[in-house]
């Protein structure tokens, strides 16, 4: 089947109702298509076929949790959404404004899903049963709602855990800056020390100096006196 016409009709804020339109498809064949703020009905394929579906624009690129949600929700009607054939299938008896038993039908295509409600063997639309449009945008609007929720709650554990590696961060330059600041104190003791050794240093070689100086008369004089005896030998020889 060819394109679809889908037209939306928007809800008012005086009465709360919404507008419903029956559109022609290219090859001639009725099809419903009602909207009340970002619910959209239109003929697609399935797995069972092609059948009438609810469209719901999904907010970011985030499929892996706007399935997770999914299931969660249909859990809240007994409806175990199991995967098979690309749809997450559910059978549920709690969705009662529908019917005693109703198969739903999921598949999640980037920033959409769609989805199917089949009852006694048919697909449900607002052309054959008008009064459930009401439920079912309520439902996927409640599912929006909860994925949204969903999504900024991973938000603010996302931006919570960016802000911990941020300060985990600063706490690493806090502790480098302490080990600079060591560092330089360290030197500077050093350097201290290194100053009071020179003094010392000077003086102990002035003292040295001073002994060397002293050491060379000694050594003189010894040699004086060993001359003094080489020549007193030999006078006397």
């Amino acid at each position: 089947m060819k394109k679809q016409i889908i037209l939306l009709a928007f809800i008012t804020l005086a009465s709360l109702t919404y507008a419903q339109e029956v559109l022609t498809e290219k090859g001639g064949a009725s099809i419903a298509v009602a909207a009340r703020l970002e619910v959209q009905e239109v003929y697609q394929t399935m797995s069972k076929g092609q059948h009438n579906s609810f469209i719901l624009q999904l907010p970011g690129d985030a499929e892996k949790t706007a399935i997770s949600v999914w299931k969660d929700l249909m859990k809240e009607y007994k409806g175990r959404a199991k995967k098979k054939s690309g749809e997450y299938v559910s059978e549920t008896e709690k969705m009662t404004q529908l019917g005693a038993l109703v198969t739903v039908y999921a598949k999640f295509d980037r920033q959409e899903v769609s989805v199917w409600f089949e009852r006694d063997g048919n697909f449900i639309s607002t052309e054959t049963d008008p009064g459930s449009f009401s439920f079912i945008e309520e439902l996927l609007n409640d599912y929006k709602f909860n994925l949204k929720k969903e999504l900024t709650m991973q938000n603010v554990e996302d931006q919570e855990k960016q802000l911990k590696s941020l300060e985990k961060d600063f706490s690493k330059l806090e502790r480098e800056n302490q080990r600079l600041h060591d560092t330089i104190e360290r030197a500077k003791k050093a350097i201290a020390e290194a100053e009071q050794g020179i003094e010392v240093n000077l003086k102990n070689q002035e003292a040295k100096q001073a002994e060397i100086e002293t050491q060379k008369t000694v050594v003189e004089d010894a040699k004086l006196s060993h001359e003094s005896i080489v020549k007193y030998k030999k006078s006397r020889q």
